[in-house]
């Protein structure tokens, strides 16, 4: 899922670039990129409540993570990318790019990953 997610987001053509083309649909960039104020908003909101002592750190990372997450799967629902050709819209019988069974968005998860010392 995550090379299918990466062609996706940058785009992709068969390598002698006659045949299939994905057009990039950056779902990632686009969404940070489109809520950046947003973005800034969240994490000065999070930071004040835990050096107010509101929430612990943990629970902090933790709701940046699923405000990113939410933000992503939500920016792949509105759908403002590069259309289907005509060929992906006859297989998958849809013209929403990025969706067809939804596993794709389906995937996308935060993880916390704590730094060994």
């Amino acid at each position: 899922v995550a090379q299918y997610a990466y062609w996706n987001e940058v785009g992709v053509e068969s390598k002698d670039g006659k045949g299939w083309k994905i057009p990039p649909r950056p779902f990632m960039r686009g969404w940070a990129d489109s809520n950046k104020e947003n973005i800034k908003q969240t994490m000065q909101s999070v930071a004040q409540a835990v050096s107010s002592g509101k929430i612990e750190a943990e629970t902090a990372v933790e709701r940046i993570g699923q405000y990113c997450q939410d933000g992503i799967k939500s920016y792949i629902r509105r759908g403002d990318f590069t259309p289907n050709s005509p060929a992906t819209i006859e297989k998958k019988g849809s013209s929403r790019p990025l969706i067809d069974t939804g596993t794709m968005r389906n995937s996308i998860r935060y993880e916390i990953v704590r730094n060994k010392k």
